[in-house]
């Protein structure tokens, strides 16, 4: 049938409700931490959380979680889930990756990484690039009709100084690419507020004369910038011509003579008639890759930058001086060494990982959990544990890397948090 002879789909019938109760509940709120605690969730919603008080309703159905804790569904903020293997290591220096583009929908992994109690991961480009995309939070757990869920569809924008670069020229170059991008993205936005002043003051002239009861000289609005009226080259010309000898005329005169001052003055008014009309601006194209970048410019959209050494660092510094209203979330911090007093004092959230010693990229450096929980001890910025796995099935492992993180120092409390309400936070999805 034509779309508009189908019948509307019947709304879904809601689920029944499920109450989970004799569990000891962390629910990472006000709330606190419910002993004996009961939860209610219909539809994929809690609905209320209380303790052994509150009312189960009728028809619900029960599952009995006696001696066992319960805790908001787990973020791995670093992940490839649902990314292809080509996907997962495309790169770029201009922002301008979307990794909508790389998913696969296909992909079965998510049935292993949900049973480990993750439920929703973060993607970006690879941090080979400088400039990667804008990266994005997904549902480990597809729909009903088997799409991938789109929890958040621009989260941040990966970048990175210093990966790959074997020394300071390449950092260099690294950082000049960077801050390029955004210069563009600054000159766009220039071109765009000079077409929109354009306009809104033509705008105001044909109201002033449409008030005056005068005809407007002109209702069009020029998007190209082609000028109204040609001018005459041969008369500007002589125009000019008669304007410096009347300039010359009045130099050699005596500066009290008003008639060679007059002539001065009206040779200058014909000049200036005759003078080529200036264009107005032309529209400019949109481009959404900078208008993404506009929004990390203005510190809407965070700049997930990736460093590891204390050159890295100095030009994350640099950066940040450049660029005053950035707001970034640092990642890797393998080797910091002196610059760790720069990176304290930022006060970024951090997203650390690998911890296990056994996971792919762990070799970046072997020391790197010891050196986080040292740095950690005095940092008051929101820590974020991920896997940082290579593939999608890596963010099953998220747990047993908290449980690192644990065994090397970090609070429990802080490292639970780290894995929910402080990652729905830095990811902007506390709701």
């Amino acid at each position: 049938k034509k779309l508009e002879e189908r019948p509307p789909r019947p709304k879904p019938k809601r689920k029944p409700i499920s109450a989970i109760f004799g569990a000891t509940v962390h629910t990472m709120t006000a709330q606190g931490v419910v002993k004996n605690g009961v939860v209610l969730v219909q539809d994929g919603k809690i609905l209320k959380v209380g303790d052994a008080g509150l009312k189960i309703p009728e028809g619900a159905t029960k599952v009995d979680a006696t001696g066992q804790h319960l805790s908001p569904g787990w973020i791995d903020s670093d992940s490839k889930l649902w990314m292809t293997s080509a996907s997962a290591g495309t790169t770029a220096s201009d922002g301008s990756l979307k990794l909508l583009d790389g998913v696969d929908t296909f992909s079965d992994d998510w049935n292993e990484v949900v049973s480990h109690g993750v439920t929703s991961v973060y993607v970006q480009p690879s941090s080979r690039s400088t400039l990667g995309g804008s990266g994005i939070v997904l549902s480990v757990v597809p729909r009903d009709d088997s799409s991938v869920e789109v929890l958040s569809a621009s989260t941040a924008m990966q970048a990175s100084l210093g990966s790959g670069a074997s020394n300071n020229q390449l950092r260099s170059q690294q950082y000049a690419r960077t801050k390029k991008a955004f210069d563009d993205a600054k000159a766009y936005k220039k071109k765009w507020d000079e077409y929109k002043a354009y306009i809104k003051k033509k705008e105001e002239e044909e109201k002033k004369a449409k008030a005056a009861g005068k005809k407007p000289t002109s209702t069009a609005k020029p998007a190209t910038g082609s000028s109204s009226k040609s001018v005459d080259p041969r008369a500007a010309m002589i125009a000019r011509m008669r304007a410096q000898q009347a300039a010359g005329k009045s130099g050699s005169a005596s500066a009290s003579s008003s008639s060679d001052a007059a002539k001065a003055a009206a040779a200058k008014t014909a000049a200036a008639k005759a003078a080529p009309a200036k264009k107005p601006p032309t529209k400019p194209d949109v481009d959404p890759t900078k208008e993404e970048l506009l929004l990390v410019l203005d510190g809407k959209l965070p700049l997930r930058l990736e460093i590891h050494k204390a050159d890295d660092a100095y030009y994350a510094m640099k950066l940040l001086k450049d660029f005053d209203k950035l707001q970034i979330v640092l990642t890797g911090l393998t080797n910091l060494g002196t610059a760790e007093a720069d990176v304290l004092k930022a006060g970024s959230p951090v997203v650390l990982g690998p911890w296990l010693k056994s996971a792919t990229g762990y070799a970046t450096n072997p020391d790197s959990a010891r050196v986080w929980s040292r740095f950690l001890k005095d940092y008051k910025g929101s820590l974020l544990i991920a896997s940082r796995a290579t593939s999608g099935r890596g963010s099953r492992l998220l747990r047993s890397h908290v449980s690192s993180a644990i065994a090397h120092g970090v609070s429990p409390e802080r490292a639970l948090a780290a894995v929910t309400s402080d990652a729905a936070r830095v990811l902007g999805l506390s709701d």
